[in-house]
């Protein structure tokens, strides 16, 4: 999607959304607004997108478009995201900006 990866970047961060799927479905609790620096990439909760709870995976080096992307489209649901289960009257669900990662979402549906 972006120049800014190589090929080897792209398959890392599928590999860490994978991670992000399993500890989201399996392990997180609190959805509440938060953003959480690793080495390289955020990850960051929005605890009310669209009526659901969103956890994104964000490389840094597109965090700033990650940002417009809240500010401009605070109602947008993002372009791939899969649903990973729900708490309360929410949905919650996975994505990962500015990495193509159709087929890992098309993988976990089937």
């Amino acid at each position: 999607m972006y120049e800014e990866f190589k090929r080897v970047d792209q398959e890392r961060f599928k590999k860490i959304f994978k991670e992000l799927i399993s500890s989201v479905t399996y392990k997180k609790t609190s959805f509440e607004d938060r953003v959480e620096e690793k080495e390289d990439y955020y990850i960051v909760t929005e605890e009310n997108r669209r009526g659901s709870h969103y956890v994104h995976l964000v490389p840094k080096v597109i965090y700033h478009k990650f940002r417009g992307f809240q500010i401009k489209s605070p109602n947008k649901e993002p372009p791939h995201s899969l649903l990973c289960g729900r708490k309360g009257q929410k949905e919650i669900k996975v994505a990962c900006f500015g990495v193509d990662v159709k087929d890992v979402i098309e993988e976990y549906k089937t």
